[in-house]
Formats: structure tokens, sequence, C-alpha cells
């Protein structure tokens, strides 16, 4: 674990948060006004969608190159070259001329946002406990969290008095001005003595070993399936809330700061208690939660489709539960040797991103006007992840006892 001065020990996650925040703006503040630019656009929903699935491709994609090559050339260099791509990617969203260009610029965008992300993950993991890890990746998902609180009701509001396309603006400022915060705050947090030699054939025999790992891979689809059952509800909520319950843009916004304010409550629960009762026990208990709540929604949806009240209160139990279940998953799944953290960090961005683009798309395409689709794969999720953290335990009892022997 790497020793860090007084000042960056706060210097440092506060820069990670600030960069997480970015990333995660760079979707949520034009979530509001899809439904108005797939009217300007004149294409379906599931093309206007894609603009943010193909950035959580480029995310994922890239996140292996950038997870690989932080740990040969260390975390600070590699993380400012994906900075330096999602600046430029920001600034091709900007003068993007049709949706098709604006899908390749935030191709590029993710590209660089996946870079940064994974290698931020990793820089926590090198200079923090695992209890430490654990609080603080609670603290960047309640970033991420304060991300869709705050940035829908800006983007609905910019939308309103400017038009949905100085969102973009906004977007390209707060990239710039992040890239140099992190050009002069940032340090190293890999030491050279800890580092692998570039070697092609090593990464990926790392990837292998990795991709192979029942805990670092199967934690990290606990991760990503309830992360993707969260997007499947962002991609589909915009559309059955404005079009078919006639909310306005901007006052949906507000409807869309409900989800992410429930995680943060999720996310202060755990703070408080992971400390006491530990990694796995709050993990259970956010898969408990989740399963419940995203029940809870099915009966909903399926027998008042129109009671946004019923389907608030069950998004309100998702959420809260969903905050353990990631921050935890993503602390178990990153249990690994300290040359392999960055790999691993990119294997566990790899499958949230992946998931998060397949479970989006899949929704708004087989959106039906009502939220069932959304709901189904949030309970189908829930179940399907139980029955994997049931998996992954036996695994590591057995190879304990196979090793005892």
């Amino acid at each position: 674990m790497t020793t860090l001065s007084n000042k960056n020990i706060y210097i440092l996650p506060i820069i990670l948060v600030l960069a997480t925040i970015v990333f995660e703006m760079s979707s949520d503040l034009y979530l509001p006004s899809l439904p108005e630019m797939s009217i300007f656009y004149n294409v379906p929903h599931h093309t206007i969608v894609m603009t943010i699935s193909i950035y959580m491709i480029g995310f994922s994609l890239m996140g292996l190159v950038g997870g690989a090559l932080s740990d040969s050339l260390g975390r600070k260099s590699v993380f400012m070259l994906g900075m330096g791509i999602f600046v430029i990617g920001s600034v091709c969203c900007y003068f993007a001329v049709d949706v098709y260009f604006l899908i390749l610029s935030r191709l590029v965008q993710g590209m660089g946002a996946g870079i940064s992300y994974v290698i931020s993950t990793a820089m926590i993991k090198d200079s923090f406990s695992d209890h430490l890890c654990s609080r603080l990746f609670s603290l960047m998902g309640t970033a991420i969290a304060l991300s869709p609180t705050i940035a829908p009701i800006i983007g609905s509001k910019i939308s309103a008095w400017w038009g949905w396309e100085f969102n973009f603006k906004i977007i390209l400022w707060a990239a710039v001005l992040t890239y140099i915060i992190c050009r002069i705050g940032l340090v190293e947090t890999l030491e050279k003595s800890k580092r692998n030699a570039v070697n092609f054939k090593a990464t990926l025999k790392s990837y292998g070993h990795l991709f192979s790992s029942r805990q670092t891979c199967g934690y990290a689809f606990i991760s990503g399936m309830t992360y993707g059952s969260l997007w499947a509800w962002i991609a589909v909520a915009p559309f059955f809330f404005i079009e078919v319950l006639g909310i306005s843009t901007e006052n949906y916004a507000y409807y869309a700061t409900i989800g992410p304010l429930s995680y943060m409550m999720g996310a202060i629960l755990n703070q408080s208690l992971v400390m006491r009762l530990g990694i796995d026990k709050m993990l259970r208990m956010g898969l408990v939660i989740i399963t419940v709540g995203s029940f809870y929604l099915n009966v909903i949806s399926f027998s008042n489709s129109l009671n946004k009240i019923g389907l608030i209160i069950g998004l309100v139990l998702f959420c809260v539960g969903l905050a353990p279940v990631f921050s935890n998953a993503a602390t178990r799944s990153l249990d690994v040797l300290p040359h392999q953290r960055g790999a691993a960090s990119a294997v566990l961005g790899l499958v949230e991103m992946v998931l998060a683009a397949a479970y989006a798309y899949i929704a708004s395409w087989f959106n039906n006007g009502s939220m069932r689709t959304a709901t189904v794969m949030m309970a189908g999720s829930a179940l399907l992840c139980i029955l994997l953290y049931i998996w992954i335990q036996q695994s590591i009892k057995y190879s304990h006892k196979t090793s005892a022997r």
C-alpha cells in the first residue's frame, strides 16, 4: 500500500471524485432532453439512447487498455492520457452536426473516461485499507449519485433557456477544468518497484487469469448486473414520465433525482455500518433490499402501470440497496495482488459498463410505453445476483478446503 502525505490523503479522493462526477455528468446532464433530441433528429428512442450505450462501450473497452498500461507505466500518466481523450471527445460532441457524429463523439468521450475511471479505483486501492476502500467507494458512489441528482435539473433548465445543445458546452467546460486540476493536483500512487514491465503477452495472461477468477469476475458481474438494472430504468423513464404521464421536461428532472438521492441514503448506510458489520454482510443486506424493491416494482407496474407513487417507492428501495452492493462487490472484485489491481479495475469497469450499455439499449428497444421492461430486468438481475453470490461463496469454501488438504 502506497503511503501518502497528510495533504494528499485528502486531496487524492477529492480530485478523483471530481473526475468521476464529470464523467457521470456527461450523460446525466442531457437525460431529460432525450425525448426532445429524438424528435429533433427524427430518430427512434433507441437511437438516441445509443448516445448513452456507446459511451459505456467505449468506457469499458478502453478501461482494459488503461488498467494494464497503468500497472506498467504508473497511474498518473495514463490517467491524464484518458482525461485528454475525454476532452477531445467533449469538443467533438459540442460541434456534432448530426446524431451519428454525436454517437461517434460520445464513443471517443467514453474511451477517455474509461481509461481514467478504472485507474481512479486502482489509485484508491493502492493507497487505502480494505475498509477505507469500501468507505471511499461509497463516497465515490455518492458522488456518482450526486451527478444524476443535480445534473438533470441543471440540464432541464439549460434546455428550457438555451436549448439542449448548450448542455454539451457545459460538459466541454467541465472537462477542460477537470483536466487542469488533475494535471496540477494528482500524485503517483504505484511505486516503480511494484510495476510490471510492458509485456503484451503478460498482459493477456493477466487478463486471462482475472477473467477466469470466480471472485474477480463474479463480484464484477454482481456489481454490473445491479448497475445495468438501474440503467434499464434510466433509459426508459424519461419517455414514460414525459410522453405517457405528460410530465414536462423541467419537472421530470426532479423525478430523476429520486433514485440518486436514495442511492446516497444507501451509501451513507454503508459507510456507517461497514466497519462494524463487515463487507460481506453489507453486500448480502444490499442484495436483499434490491430484491424486495425490484419485486415490489413489478407488482406495481403489472397491476397499475400508471401508479407513479408506487413506482417511486419501489425505486427508492432498489437504490438504497444498490449502494452497499455496488461498493462492496467492487471492493471484493479488486482483492488481487497490487501489480494486478489496475487490470482488475479494468475488468470490473468492463463488466459494469458493457452490462449497463446492454441493459439500457435492450430496455429502450423493447419499450412498450410502460416501465415493465425495466422492472422485469431489475427483478431478474436481483435473483441472478443472489445465485451468483452463493456460487462464489461455495467456490471460496471449496478452494479453502482443497488448499487445507
